[in-house]
């Protein structure tokens, strides 16, 4: 089996967005141990691809912060992750792109955009 053809095997294991375990395990039985590799490794993409992660501060969001982010990325599984570390802000991983908002990062700014008008 091509890498094409696993691919294509990866992209069908989703059914309404969502992984079909009985598609899978019908898949697993076809591949030997490197094309198994290959499909997994494409399936965790395709999931990655199809998943927003939030880091907030907080336990669980508030239903207005949900609401918002929900309304932003209306087709993609929203996994909210608890992080202590984010004092008053907000980390949002799409894919490949990482949107970052905090109030630590806003006061650097804030200071280097100063020392930068000063000089």
């Amino acid at each position: 089996m091509t890498l094409k053809q696993i691919k294509k095997l990866a992209q069908s294991s989703f059914s309404k967005d969502k992984l079909d375990t009985e598609k899978i395990k019908k898949a697993v039985t076809l591949l030997n141990r490197s094309q198994l590799k290959a499909y997994i490794k494409y399936m965790k993409t395709m999931e990655a691809q199809r998943t927003v992660k939030v880091y907030i501060p907080l336990k669980k969001p508030t239903n207005d912060m949900d609401k918002k982010i929900k309304r932003t990325f209306l087709t993609k599984k929203i996994e909210y992750i608890s992080d202590p570390d984010l004092i008053a802000g907000i980390r949002i991983i799409d894919d490949d792109i990482i949107y970052e908002f905090n109030l630590k990062d806003s006061l650097e700014n804030l200071i280097t955009h100063l020392e930068q008008s000063y000089d």
